[in-house]
């Protein structure tokens, strides 16, 4: 599962804590998954990669986002980034091979349960101002 869970600060031309974050793993991280969608903070995500490590996107940025790779720092640490937004059937297939392995601890990534009746009014929710995390839609009969 996931060793560490970082909250973005989108509002911030530096997403994430960068002195926290070298102070829990000064030479990097050996696996990163990115599920914001956010290019700068895929840009940091990079950034905080170690030697020989795995950078996964499964966000989808906005098509105006421009993200700058700097490639000697890709290159020397030898990273690789991989993309998996669950639009064609290999990259749905690497994310459920990812959470079955047991890579990605899911119950870190969501935020709350809800049942399909109660959609409209998390869509409501998500409307207003403040911070948001995923939503794990419910389907079952018996509710």
């Amino acid at each position: 599962g996931a060793d560490w869970l970082f909250q973005i600060n989108r509002g911030s031309p530096y997403p994430v804590n960068k002195e926290a974050i070298l102070e829990i793993a000064p030479f990097g991280f050996d696996l990163i998954v990115d599920t914001t969608g956010n290019a700068l903070l895929l840009q940091q995500c990079i950034q905080f990669a170690g030697n020989r490590s795995q950078v996964i996107e499964f966000g989808v940025p906005r098509p105006e986002e421009k993200l700058e790779l700097l490639l000697p720092h890709l290159f020397n640490h030898q990273i690789s980034i991989s993309g998996a937004v669950g639009n064609d059937v290999e990259s749905f297939l690497q994310g459920l091979s990812l959470i079955n392995a047991g890579k990605i601890a899911t119950s870190l990534l969501v935020e709350k349960k809800v049942h399909l009746r109660d959609v409209p009014g998390i869509l409501l929710e998500r409307t207003k101002p403040g911070p948001k995390g995923k939503v794990l839609i419910e389907c079952s009969k018996s509710q």
